[in-house]
C-alpha cells in the first residue's frame, strides 16, 4: 500500500522546497579559477615538452629555424645523451 505524503510531512523532512544549487563563495570561486589556471598551464607545459621545436618557433619566436635544426632540437630533448659533431666545409 503506497502512501502519499502531505505538504506538512514534506516540510518536516525538508523536502517541500525545490532543489537549489549551493551558492559558492568568492574563496571557492578563486580556488576553482586557480585550479583551471594550473590545469591549463600543465597542458601547455606537456605540449611544449613533447614538441620542443614548436616551443622555439612559437613561444620564443625564433624564425630562421630549418627542418634540420628542428630535428636536432627534438633529438636533444628526447635522448639523455646527445653529441653533435659538426664542422664548417673544407
Amino acid at each position: 500500500m503506497s502512501e502519499i505524503l502531505t505538504q506538512e510531512q514534506l516540510k518536516r523532512v525538508g523536502l517541500n522546497k525545490p532543489f537549489e544549487p549551493e551558492r559558492t563563495t568568492e574563496k571557492s570561486d578563486s580556488l576553482a579559477q586557480e585550479e583551471r589556471l594550473m590545469e591549463g598551464i600543465g597542458t601547455w607545459i606537456s605540449y611544449f615538452r613533447s614538441n620542443p621545436h614548436r616551443f622555439v618557433s612559437e613561444y620564443l619566436q625564433l624564425k630562421p629555424f630549418s627542418w634540420f635544426q628542428k630535428i636536432l632540437l627534438f633529438l636533444m630533448f628526447k635522448n639523455s645523451y646527445f653529441m653533435w659533431w659538426a664542422s664548417r666545409g673544407q
